[in-house]
Order: structure tokens, then sequence, then C-alpha cells
């Protein structure tokens, strides 16, 4: 079904020494040494990977994804969209399986639970309600579509957990009128305020706050930054912390920021000075470091302004070259997945290639960063 590969560890790309790379001191013990980029190894699963698909972790070693399976589904044929099917990916058992049955895409995938709608099987009129649980146990809620939109219902998408009446984090959103961010029912939420909101000096434009269940509230982190201003947070299972990002406005110049933050708020900016290109937006933490990448189809001859690379220490070390797009760390932080070509022009060949009956050359490629047989 798939090919180990070989990845790209030889072009490294240092910061700036005097500011290198910072994370939170707790969180050093997951990097390994550098020598451990030049064993990556890149498995090529062969599958076309919708350009509007999610990739899920189901668990450390399944995937769940819309795309074709090129090894069994290819013929003749014009290729189509309405081709494309949900999937399964078993990386221990080396299989692709199809998912038989009606359901929109997952909502959420949080230790080993997802929500997604399917049709209801206690009605016969046709109605699609949230379903929630282990794949492929999960149970159908009497939540509908509608309910979700119009906010007689709630999905916590960090959780993968469904509230019935307003959540904290609604609730405090509608009586300030700022953008709030849950985060585990557990741990409260986030929300940016302005400077001096919570700590009382305004020093910076703007404050990172965390709301705790009980009330209390701690500044995470004060900036300056405008592409601070809005935030996504996700957990990160092996580290048992968050990763926070912030958003980027312009394309060429902006570096989103980003931070690690325990469930207690203590966090440090991931402080990126010199990075291998001017277009970095997401961080995403792994065994061996912070995994950045760029895909820039306005610059798509120029081989440096694509690929992905991995914070090590004061480096920015390239794990692989390409266009390296929708990609996903698996929850013990040793597998990325991602949709990748070699090339733009790889890329758009394959799909004029699809067009006529061929193959796809941009495919669902899983790199794996930990020795074998081990999380570490």
């Amino acid at each position: 079904m798939g090919d180990i590969i070989p990845t790209d560890s030889s072009r490294a790309y240092k910061m700036d020494r005097g500011r290198p790379v910072r994370f939170l001191l707790a969180a050093a013990a997951y990097l390994m040494a550098s020598a451990a980029l030049a064993e990556v190894r890149l498995f090529d699963s062969n599958a076309l990977l919708s350009d509007s698909a999610t990739i899920w972790w189901l668990d450390d070693h399944r995937l769940f994804f819309l795309g074709q399976d090129q090894g069994k589904n290819k013929t003749a044929k014009t290729w189509k969209v309405e081709d494309y099917q949900f999937l399964v990916l078993d990386l221990q058992k080396n299989k692709i399986s199809p998912v038989n049955r009606q359901m929109t895409d997952l909502l959420c995938a949080e230790a080993g639970k997802v929500a997604f709608f399917a049709l209801d099987p206690a009605s016969n009129q046709g109605d699609w309600v949230l379903h929630i649980g282990v794949f492929g146990a999960e149970k159908a809620t009497r939540v509908t579509r509608k309910d979700l939109s119009v906010r007689r219902a709630w999905l916590n998408a960090v959780s993968c957990r469904l509230h019935r009446s307003e959540p904290p984090w609604v609730r405090f959103a509608n009586e300030t009128g700022l953008d709030a961010l849950p985060l585990k029912e557990e741990h409260g939420f986030l929300y940016v305020g302005p400077g001096g909101i919570v700590s009382g000096h305004k020093q910076t434009d703007y404050e990172i706050v965390l709301r705790s269940p009980d009330g209390r509230q701690t500044v995470v982190a004060q900036h300056n930054n405008p592409n601070g201003r809005h935030l996504k947070a996700s957990y990160v299972p092996f580290l048992r912390q968050y990763v926070i990002n912030g958003t980027r406005s312009n394309l060429d110049k902006d570096i989103a920021p980003g931070w690690l933050m325990t469930p207690g708020g203590k966090a440090e900016e991931i402080a990126l000075h010199r990075p291998p290109v001017p277009s970095i937006y997401l961080y995403r933490p792994t065994r061996i470091g912070v995994w950045i990448s760029a895909s820039d189809p306005m610059r798509a001859t120029d081989d440096s302004a694509q690929g992905a690379w991995v914070i090590q220490d004061s480096f920015a070390k390239r794990i692989v070259s390409g266009v390296v797009r929708q990609e996903a760390v698996s929850p013990n932080g040793c597998k990325i997945a991602f949709s990748h070509a070699s090339s733009w022009k790889a890329h758009y060949d394959g799909i004029r290639n699809l067009r006529e009956g061929g193959i796809g050359y941009t495919t669902l490629k899983v790199a794996n960063v930990c020795d074998e047989g081990t999380n570490k």
C-alpha cells in the first residue's frame, strides 16, 4: 500500500543564537538529540487526500481522512471529487479501509472519542443527529445540526464533549463581548483582553488570560503582537499541555506568535526570530521539537519556500522538502501525518493526470520521529 521514502534533513536554518527558540523547562524532556532527525522515517500511503480534508488521529496508529485509496480504486475513468470517501489508515496493519456509513467529517477526536453527524437510527424521517463516542461504537444523541447552529447545544471540540446548557466560555463571551476559547472543561477557558485587564498594569497592548473553573484568573502572556488577538488552542496529550497559536494577517511578512501552556496557566512563548520562511503561523509540538511548515503557491518555483522543519535548540532543521499541508500529530507525539507533493508543479501535474484517468502525485504521508517500537 505504501512505501518508506528518505527524508531531507540535510538543510539546517540557524536561528538567532542570542535569542533562541524557548520552551517551557518542564517540556524540555521531550526534545531529543539533533542526530535523531537523520532517523526520521517517512511513509507514503499512496492515498489521495482532499484539499479541504482534516486528518484525524483516532489513536497512535489509526488515521481518519477524506480521500481515495489509489491502490484499489484507480480505473481508466475520469477522476471526480465525488470519488472521495472517508477512509481509515491503519499503520500497524499497513491497510486502508473505507468507512461504510453515511456521515459527516469528524468534528473532533480526543482521547479515543469522536463526534460527527449521521442519520438518526431511531428516526424514519431521515434526520441527521450528533453521534459521540469511541470510533465504531458511538451513540446517537438527539442533537441536530440546527441545534448547534442556533445554540441550543454546544460542542467543545477540544474535549469532544457535548453541552446541552450554555457552557462557561459562551456565557462569559456573551457577558463581556470578548472572544473566549474553550479548553478541557476541567481547565477552564482562555480569552484575550486589553493590556491591564487582569494584571492591573497596562504594560502591553494585549493580555491572554486563563479563567479557571473556580473563577480564578491567571495572566498567561502579555504581548503587543496584533496577530495574537485571536487564538487557537490545542491540547497536546503527550506533554499534558496546550499549544496556543495566534493568527496571521499577512502571508509575506507576519509570523504569528505561539505559546506552550500548562493547564494551570504557566506559559512560555515559542520565539522564532529567524524562520526559514516568512509565513509561519502554526506550531505543532512533537517528540523531537516543534514542527513548522510552509507551502506558498505564490512562490511555487522557490523550493526554499516549501517544506517542513523541526525547531530544535537554536536551529530549524528541514525534515521534508516539497509542498506540506494539513498536518496532524499523533497523541503520543511520535508521528506527523500530512498531505505532500514534491513540488507545486508535481501537485498540479497530478491533478491533470487524475482528470485523464491516471494517478495523483499529492498523497498522504506519515513521518515517524520516534525509535521503532517506542515512544521515545
